[in-house]
């Protein structure tokens, strides 16, 4: 949940075959054999610490030891990652250790990592150092994600901020800022207040466990490292996302994205209370256009998830691609949506800054008076007045403070027709993304796959 450059590049190049390296031989159900005569027809994934990925034609994902492929497809593999590497084509990570020690500074209630600032309401060191490391390696795990997004804290800051406060203050700040963002009956575990680029946790003094709070930790950070690409992307993605990363196992400070699977039968469980063999959520086509209308119910929640979890790990090679191709085209545009936010933000914060001038004049001129009353009621005769020749006059009435010009109408209809504009610029930004997306197929032909890829690894998947 949140309360409201270098432009990534993408290769876009999908490499079907290795004809581009002079052998000619399929990369999409290629065949891989190995030295006892086992035959896997499937698509490279990917290859790390000694073993091939093969995604198989039934769907299943099969682990193959280099070392026990025939001596062709060794060599092929060799060169296969070398041109991968040198294109610039990335696997997407089965797993991202985090190596390097957090180490917490200042206390008792301002503490800094590497990254981030915290401010503390009640919470003891050691549950801030906690906690600061799994926003370490969240953050870390995001940037290792192969999606060219550069992540900085919103400016002014140096660093991501953060408060932690007890259940009762959380509560009443949030009410100030969020009211509207609050599910019925349900308890909000955290936020991302993005008009003050804060993540508020409610943790102080109460018995809460940190593993009970690191799924909404990791949610929020990601939307926290996601700041400036807010309101730009639709918010099935960005919840959908961070549900995502929440979902991944999180295991002696690493995320375990060859566990995704895993992670994401015990979200399912766990968080909506659904079994594999039924999984309900809202048709994809109708998440996608939400817009506006999302009420923040564990539905949407659960329906992005699961939106996501394909785009990333089931269609395609299994490597993000659709993923990357939904962000890569948000990112062409960037710039020039940012700029549009830019310009409708600076009409309101110009007339906001006369507003506040006024303000000011305004209690200058109330406090100027009183001092004119006090000193008419206090029978003072003698005044000094200066005139435009430049002479002082003595005598007559305590002179009279200039009365403050008003600011001005506010343009609102200049800000509702720039808000329209750059409202109807990011849709337009979001239909190509998922145009993107879908690729070169129909969308009946993209739920299908969907369905059928779910159906693969046991999943039930009921739109509604």
């Amino acid at each position: 949940m949140y309360a409201s450059h270098i432009r990534p590049v993408f290769c876009r190049i999908v490499i079907t075959s290795v004809c581009l390296l002079g052998l000619g031989v399929p990369l999409i159900g290629k065949e891989w054999k190995t030295k006892t005569g086992a035959v896997v027809h499937g698509d490279f994934v990917s290859s790390e610490e000694g073993v091939l990925i093969i995604k198989s034609i039934e769907g299943r994902e099969v682990k193959i030891r280099r070392n026990s492929l025939i001596e062709a497809d060794r060599k092929f593999l060799v060169l296969l990652e070398n041109t991968l590497s040198e294109v610039g084509v990335q696997a997407w990570p089965r797993k991202i250790p985090n190596r390097s020690e957090v180490r917490l500074k200042g206390g008792p209630r301002t503490f800094r990592t590497e990254h981030f600032q915290i401010v503390s309401g009640g919470a003891d060191r050691v549950t801030v150092a906690s906690l600061a490391t799994i926003m370490e390696d969240t953050l870390e795990a995001i940037s290792a994600i192969p999606t060219g997004l550069e992540l900085k804290p919103p400016a002014p800051s140096t660093y991501f901020q953060a408060r932690f406060m007890d259940r009762v203050s959380f509560d009443r700040e949030f009410s100030k800022v969020g009211m509207h963002l609050v599910i019925p009956s349900q308890q909000v575990k955290g936020a991302y207040i993005a008009a003050k680029r804060e993540l508020w946790l409610p943790v102080g003094t109460e018995n809460i466990g940190v593993d009970a709070l690191s799924p909404t930790m990791i949610h929020e950070v990601c939307h926290q490292t996601m700041h400036e690409w807010l309101p730009l992307v639709p918010v099935w993605f960005l919840e959908g996302f961070a549900e995502y990363m929440a979902s991944v196992p999180y295991e002696y400070r690493t995320f375990r994205f060859d566990k995704s699977e895993q992670g994401l039968r015990k979200a399912l469980a766990s968080r909506y209370r659904m079994a594999p063999s039924s999984v309900n959520v809202i048709h994809p086509l109708k998440l996608i256009h939400l817009g506006n209308q999302w009420q923040n119910t564990t539905d949407e929640y659960a329906s992005a998830l699961i939106l996501v979890y394909y785009l990333i790990h089931l269609d395609g090679s299994g490597n993000g691609d659709s993923f990357k191709e939904f962000v890569a085209e948000v990112a062409n545009s960037k710039d020039d949506a940012r700029g549009m936010i830019g310009d409708l933000q600076s009409i309101a914060d110009t007339y906001n800054s006369r507003v506040n001038t006024y303000r000011k004049e305004i209690a200058d001129y109330q406090r100027k008076m009183a001092d004119v009353r006090s000193q008419m009621r206090s029978g003072q005769k003698v005044f000094i007045h200066s005139r435009s020749n430049g002479r002082l006059v003595i005598g007559g009435t305590p002179p009279v403070p200039r009365v403050p010009s008003p600011p001005g109408e506010a343009p609102v209809e200049q800000i509702s027709g720039e808000r329209a504009k750059t409202l109807n610029f990011i849709t337009q930004i979001n239909q190509k993304a998922v145009a993107a997306m879908i690729g070169n197929r129909s969308t009946d032909e993209f739920i299908r796959q969907m369905e059928q890829a779910f159906l693969k690894k046991g999943f039930i998947l009921n739109f509604h």
